[in-house]
């Protein structure tokens, strides 16, 4: 990849009450060689985050685009309008974008109740049709582990499903 690109998973403090958020690095978020994150601001040097973050996580770019464009990041929940993750309309499996052996894979996390979920677990490449990187890929963001991990739930879409 040409550029690294990342985003940050916040939970923090205000006012006693534990907060979350999505945050692009613009949001003052500095990322070293070593993988940790720096807050800075306006008038500050880079320094690590204050106490009121509670967990501050680095998401990667895949250096893919999804059919829509987006940026594909590390912890995306994903899909594809084919066969497994479909089948007759019907949802199957949602994947989790996840570093593992050295690249950049998708997780399949069958959420069918109907369905033995055979393929459950299994990875594939994210990256399998060999697509260049910031070209658009046919994978489909629906949401995040962070910010949507009920889509990963089959008792979630247990009611969208045809009996």
């Amino acid at each position: 990849m040409d550029k690294i690109h990342f985003r940050v998973w916040c939970e923090f403090e205000v006012n006693g009450k534990i907060e979350t958020s999505m945050e692009s690095p613009a949001s003052w978020f500095l990322l070293t060689q070593t993988g940790k994150v720096l807050e800075y601001g306006p008038l500050s040097r880079p320094h690590p985050p204050l106490p009121k973050y509670k967990k501050v996580i680095p998401l990667f770019w895949t250096g893919l685009l999804s059919k829509n464009g987006e940026e594909i990041y590390e912890g995306d929940i994903v899909v594809k309008d084919e066969y497994i993750w479909f089948e007759e309309g019907e949802p199957n499996y949602r994947g989790t974008v996840e570093w593992i052996y050295s690249q950049w894979q998708v997780v399949a996390h069958c959420i069918n109740p109907n369905k033995r979920g055979i393929s459950d677990g299994i990875n594939t490449d994210l990256n399998d049709d060999g697509i260049e990187e910031g070209e658009k890929s046919d994978w489909k963001i629906i949401g995040n582990i962070y910010e949507s991990k009920h889509l990963l739930d089959n008792d979630s879409i247990r009611g969208q499903i045809r009996r």
